[in-house]
């Protein structure tokens, strides 16, 4: 892209239209104005014109004065589209070499006015107003440069002046074959005319040598022409004599022909059968030059040439035409030398070739050869015969009129007062001869009202004579284009209307057939009615309904579609829109005809009848309008259909202007035809498909019109509800008209019912609501007790339809903000069942779906005691039991409102076997979260069936498991107030339950194994627990380990509840502790103290091992075959490693107590002391004594008791007495401090038992050393006061006893004691 103030020259040219996809800027923009100025500037013609300069100069300024501002994408389509304009100026202006200028036809001030007429409209894209002022600059120069304008003629006159400058300095210096010379010279002297750019003058020298014979083809037919005119005549002046006489002065320049005139002639027209132009242009200027000879006419006529330049004009080369129109202009004209008594021949021959001549006329490709065929045309009317044959035959007349009707913008003032001349006396001529000579018309006055009083006289003559039809359509024709060519002035349109209005009460004018001829009347007619609607006459009403009948009639006779078909058709189409344009403007004479007339009155409604005649359905209702205002033959519907059907058919085609007149038809067409309505052939009819279209209108009038007919048929016809216009539908809702409003609320009904219509479009629908709810709140504010009226409803229906859509609670919203109180009211005084379910499904959406303030709307409308009504009546259970749900659960503002209206017991009372409600559950869970909702569920009576009817009959395992959740919490308390008829009732759910356990579906495993812990924690639970057989599940979900810590935790929880059968009744085995021991023993309950350990997440819960723990005791508790089963899952070592991983926390966890009670009942088996040993069980619990236990704990004294257990046993006391001495050198502190502070007896005596089994079986010396050391011996002394139990007595006896007779110090310190013996 070229940058600001690059040069774009011929050379480079090529490369800047690469870029022209390039998106435009500013800077390249005004490169390509700066390169366009330079490159203009290099040519000879505008180098010193200000003014396109200036333009252009401050295009650029303005355009680099832009470039800081911020471009619309606007800007950025005007921007690109100068670029490639610009460019496309560019590329053109390289190729407009200097030279070649010289010779082209065209002006090159025509080709510079479109260069700067493309700058100024892409220019104008822009929106910056600045641009105005050179946007008005650009504007001046088009037209400063259009024709006429002062820059044009500047340009064509600098122009022409240096064409024939350059044309004379070749004629004197070039031969027809130019040497290098002769080049040269022609170099040097242009350089002095055109400037110093010599290389570019010599770059285009070479291309004229180089392709000089198109070229010098292009200088001969110039120079030629130059010639021409010195000799020209003036054609259209009359002979001077008799007319036939010839000019005696034969004016012409250049030399004589040496030859003879026939030879000249032969070889002319020999020339005009060759190949090249040159040749061929010569032929024709040698040719036409003849003719200005004496006898040189008659010479070229005997040549043949007539023939051959009507060959040569049938080429459509511009040239050829041009010549050839030349020489048959000359050959024919009255002018130059005399044609003799050759001359009617002469015309003959040119006349047999008229249809040539006069298409010419017709086109305006070639304008000089149009008008050169007009004058030979003209030129050979003087002869009778051919004057005849061109007047009765061709189109003549319309050829003349279009000559003289050219644009003046197209065509310079001597070219158009040429046309005019041509036109006038080929008119005059055309007029009948009169003793051979045609009339003459005097120039004088305005040339139009000239040509329409010459047409119409020849259009009088057409008609006189049968012979002459063509000259009457052909004048017909030229009339048309000469009232529809410019508006006519009033002298000229009186004229015109005068001879019309005669015309039309002519026969052979009214009987006129041919198809342009009645199509010309039609126009002719049509604008004059436009303008002068009094011309619409009695006599044009009928001459066009006895001429739509005729045309009707001949389309029908016609068995092909061939163009006669489509030339009457079109014929038709004019004629019927003028006849409906004289009913519309000329109502009273139409009646006026239609009443007297009958047959006209027949055609005019066989006309509207047939729906194939293209009549705007705007004038069909006008006709309509007409025949009514005649009662007695009005247009009536011979069947109600037949009515309906006419309408719709009208409809379908009819303007948007007709359509609301159209619908207002319909609608009154139903309203009284509504009993006699056949469902079927209305929709036969399209009445549905009709009406659906007027909804979908613009105009207000159909719509209403269409809604208020659909209204009326709803009852009778199916409506395609998905197909109305939801919207226009729903804004009639507003309506300040009931009957509207009630239309509009019908057919919202039916769209509601049939899912047309969503809440989302309502909502959108300004005064929807509104005006909805004013229907229902009508019906409320009436006194009478009545059922509702039809429009409440179907708007209670809808509007409550709405507002029950799942995905969209818009309407639920709105009707929140407004307020509950009139649907409500509405639904509670109408009683209607199907409202209230649709109303309670409302609320429920409104519950679940809204926010908290929502939720509160609700408990303030008094929506809860709605829901709480429907649950108690049985309408919408679900529904009310999900909004109550989410009041009590997602709201505490709200919960209190609905406990306190009595939720807990409506909803116990509303559950059955069919009604198990997995949210009535849901909501007695989150009641009995709560002491207040506890004790309301405690204190129904019916809480416990409900319950069991949910968790049997639920069908969702989210109901199964909130009832299980209420019972897990309710039995406890049953429980503990001893009501125990309620707890046997409950105890109904464990099969339930345990059933469930095993199902597929685990998501409330939990909840049941909380109702099933809660049931386990009494015998009866127990019991039933087991009946089921509830463990196995258990004891098989834990082995597999399927569930989280959780889960099992609570499977622990009821299988260590159900071990305290082991512990309890003082030792009593009935036949529940057997049954369960038995399902122990074969469920192979220990081996789950292989499996659960193994896991470290398991160990890390204190719970579950809790669980565990208390499981092992109480099992190892049942006797013999339980610890032998537990001894083969090498039990003892799973508890020395649970004991070792707690051994060292302080305070004392309960797993370790738990841990050390498990361990009890194995050491009475030989293999549980060895594996205790094995296992370095005696180090742990060592460490267990050092620890510091709470008051209450018995830890210790079960501590004790293992050691001293395996201290006693023969066949470990060695071995454990030494190494419980070893491990901790504070072991005797830990003893002295068990036989001081020890909370019972029993422990005291064991701490005594264990020391002295130490001194016994331990290292003697050592232990007895260490008793007096330790102060044992002051503890021993103290047991033997201890009153209240006199196995410690002794057992601190027997130490004493033992340790004085084995150790002298201690004898020795015994001996200090006051009381020693």
């Amino acid at each position: 892209m070229a940058e600001e103030g690059s040069d774009v020259t011929s050379e480079n040219l090529s490369a800047q239209a690469d870029e022209m996809t390039v998106p435009a800027d500013v800077n390249s923009v005004s490169g390509l104005i700066n390169s366009m100025i330079k490159c203009f500037r290099a040519l000879p013609h505008i180098r010193d014109l200000k003014e396109p300069f200036q333009a252009i100069s401050d295009l650029q300024i303005w355009l680099l004065e832009q470039r800081d501002k911020p471009l619309t994408a606007q800007d950025d389509t005007g921007l690109q589209s100068l670029q490639d304009v610009l460019l496309k100026d560019l590329r053109l202006a390289a190729k407009w070499k200097r030279l070649r200028l010289l010779v082209e036809p065209s002006t090159f001030a025509e080709k510079l006015r479109n260069t700067f007429s493309g700058i100024r409209d892409s220019l104008n894209q822009l929106q910056d107003p600045s641009k105005d002022n050179i946007v008005k600059q650009l504007n001046k120069v088009v037209l400063n440069l259009s024709g006429g304008g002062d820059l044009s003629i500047e340009l064509n006159r600098a122009e022409t002046e240096f064409k024939h400058k350059f044309f004379d300095f070749l004629r004197e210096n070039l031969s027809k074959s130019a040497t290098a010379g002769e080049v040269i010279s022609v170099r040097i002297w242009l350089a002095e005319q055109l400037g110093p750019d010599t290389d570019s003058i010599k770059h285009e020298l070479g291309e004229i040598k180089e392709h000089g014979g198109t070229l010098i083809e292009g200088l001969i037919v110039y120079v030629t022409e130059l010639e021409e005119r010195k000799c020209t005549v003036e054609l259209l002046a009359e002979p001077s004599g008799d007319g036939g006489g010839e000019s005696s002065d034969a004016n012409f320049d250049g030399e004589a022909f040496v030859q003879p005139l026939d030879v000249i002639a032969r070889n002319g027209v020999q020339a005009l059968g060759l190949t090249r132009m040159a040749r061929v242009l010569q032929g024709f200027a040698n040719l036409i030059r003849c003719t200005k000879m004496p006898g040189g006419k008659v010479q070229v006529y005997e040549a043949d040439a007539i023939a051959e330049a009507i060959r040569l004009a049938k080429a459509e080369d511009g040239q050829y035409v041009r010549q050839a129109m030349k020489l048959l202009e000359a050959l024919t004209s009255s002018g130059g030398p005399s044609l003799g008594s050759r001359r009617d021949d002469i015309y003959i021959e040119v006349a047999d070739h008229v249809e040539v001549l006069i298409k010419l006329m017709k086109t305006k490709e070639y304008p000089e050869a149009r008008l050169l065929a007009a004058k030979t045309v003209v030129n050979i009317l003087v002869n009778q015969p051919v004057w005849h044959t061109v007047r009765s035959q061709y189109d003549i007349v319309s050829a003349l009129v279009a000559i003289s009707n050219e644009h003046p913008a197209d065509r310079s003032i001597d070219e158009l007062n040429q046309a005019d001349r041509v036109c006038l006396l080929g008119l005059s001529r055309l007029i009948e001869f009169s003793n051979g000579v045609s009339l003459k018309i005097n120039s004088v006055g305005d040339k139009t009202q000239i040509i329409v009083t010459v047409l119409m006289k020849l259009l009088r003559e057409g008609l006189m004579d049968n012979g002459e039809a063509n000259l009457a359509k052909d004048s017909l024709v030229a009339l048309d284009t000469q009232v529809l060519y410019s508006t006519p002035t009033p002298e000229v349109g009186l004229l015109i209307r005068k001879h019309m209005a005669e015309l039309l009460k002519s026969e052979a004018f009214v009987s006129h057939s041919s198809i342009p001829g009645r199509m010309a009347i039609v126009s002719i007619m049509t604008k004059l009615c436009a303008l002068y609607k009094e011309d619409i006459t009695e006599g044009l009403f009928l001459y066009l309904l006895k001429l739509t009948k005729s045309v009707r009639d001949k389309i029908l006779n016609l068995s092909d579609s061939g163009v006669e078909q489509v030339d009457q058709a079109k014929l038709l189409r004019l004629s019927v829109k003028l006849l409906l344009f004289c009913v519309t403007h000329g109502k009273n004479v139409a009646q006026s005809v239609l009443s007297e007339n009958a047959e006209a009155r027949g055609t005019l409604e066989k006309l509207l009848d047939d729906q194939d005649s293209e009549i705007l359905n705007e004038f069909r209702l006008e006709i309509m309008d007409v025949l009514d205002q005649i009662p007695e033959f009005g247009s009536q519907p011979s069947t109600v259909v037949g009515g309906i059907a006419k309408l719709v058919k009208m409809l379908k085609s009819s303007a948007p202007a007709c359509r609301p007149q159209l619908s207002s038809r319909i609608l009154k067409f139903v309203k009284e035809q509504r009993e006699e309505i056949d469902v079927i052939e209305m929709e036969k009819a399209g009445v549905m498909d009709a009406l659906m279209g007027l909804l979908k209108e613009e105009n207000a009038q159909c719509q209403q019109n269409a809604l208020l007919a659909l209204h009326v048929l709803s009852p009778n016809l199916a409506i395609p509800t998905g197909q109305l216009p939801r919207q226009t539908i729903l804004g009639f809702l507003s309506s300040t008209q009931p009957e509207v409003r009630d239309a509009a609320v019908g057919l919202l009904y039916l769209m509601v019912e049939q899912n047309a219509v969503n809440a989302k479009m309502f909502m959108e629908t300004p005064g929807a609501l509104k005006y909805t709810l004013i229907t229902l709140k009508n019906w409320l504010d009436e006194s009478h007790e009545g059922p509702e009226s039809a429009s409440s409803q179907k708007s209670a229906s809808a509007l409550l339809k709405m507002a029950t859509e799942v995905g969209d609670n818009c309407v639920r919203l709105a009707i929140l903000n407004v307020g509950l109180g009139i649907p409500i009211k509405y639904v509670q005084k109408s009683q209607n069942e199907k409202f209230k379910e649709l109303l309670a499904t409302m609320l429920s959406l409104i519950c679940r779906t809204g926010k908290g303030s929502d939720q509160e709307a609700v408990i303030k409308g008094g929506g809860h005691i709605f829901l709480l009504t429907c649950l108690r009546e049985n309408i919408s259970k679900e529904a009310a039991a999900q909004g109550l749900l989410r009041l009590l659960k997602d709201n505490t503002k709200t919960r209190g409102d609905v406990l306190q209206a009595g939720f807990v017991t409506i909803a116990v009372d509303s559950v059955d076997q069919r009604f198990a409600s997995t949210d009535i559950a849901l909501g007695l869970v989150d009641v009995c979260s709560t002491s207040e909702g506890m004790d309301q569920i405690y204190a129904s009576k019916k809480a416990v069936q409900a319950l069991l009817s949910i968790l049997e009959h639920c069908q969702t395992m989210e109901g199964k498991g909130a009832a299980a959740a209420v019972i897990a919490r309710l039995y406890p308390r049953l429980n503990r107030n001893e009501d125990l008829n309620r707890q046997i009732e409950m105890t109904a759910a464990c099969p339930h339950l345990i059933r469930y356990l095993e199902l597929e579906d685990k998501s409330q495993l939990q909840m049941f194994l909380k109702a099933l812990a809660a049931f386990a924690t009494g015998r009866r639970g127990r019991q039933m627990i087991h009946e089921e057989r509830g463990p196995k599940p258990l004891i098989n979900y834990l082995k597999n380990k399927q569930f989280d810590n959780e889960v099992q935790g609570l499977m622990l929880k009821i299988l260590a509840e159900m071990s305290s059968v082991f512990t309890e009744g003082g030792g009593q085995r009935d036949s529940t502790y057997h049954k369960i021991l038995n399902s122990f023993l074969e469920q192979k309950i220990s081996e789950l103290l292989v499996i659960l350990p193994k896991s470290e997440e398991f160990n890390k819960n204190t719970e579950n091992m809790k669980n565990l723990l208390i499981l092992i005791r109480n099992f190892s508790i049942a006797g013999q075959p339980a610890v032998t089963q537990l001894s083969e899952q090498r039990a003892v070592d799973v508890l020395l490693k649970v004991l070792k991983q707690h051994e060292h926390e302080n305070p004392v966890s309960i797993v370790t107590e738990l841990a050390v009670k498990a361990l009890e009942k194995f050491m009475d088996e030989p293999s549980g002391k060895q594996a205790f040993i094995k296992g370095n069980g005696i180090q742990s619990l060592v460490s267990v004594l050092k620890l510091p236990t709470p008051r209450g704990s018995d830890l210790k004294s079960f501590t004790t008791i293992i050691l001293t257990s395996v201290a006693k046993d023969p066949d470990t006391r060695r071995q454990a007495c030494e190494t419980i001495f070893s491990c901790d050198k504070d072991l005797l502190l830990n003893l002295n401090t068990i036989m001081f502070e020890g909370e019972t007896s029993r422990i005291k005596w064991q701490a005594a038992v264990l020391m002295k089994l130490l001194a016994m079986y331990g290292p003697t010396s050592k232990v007895c050393s260490a008793i007096k050391v330790s102060g044992s011996l002051d503890a021993l002394n103290q047991l033997r006061d201890v009153q209240h139990c006199k196995e410690v007595r002794d057992m601190a006896n027997d130490v004493l006893r033992f340790v004085r007779e084995k150790s002298k110090e201690c004898r020795k310190e015994m001996e200090k004691w006051p009381n020693s013996k």
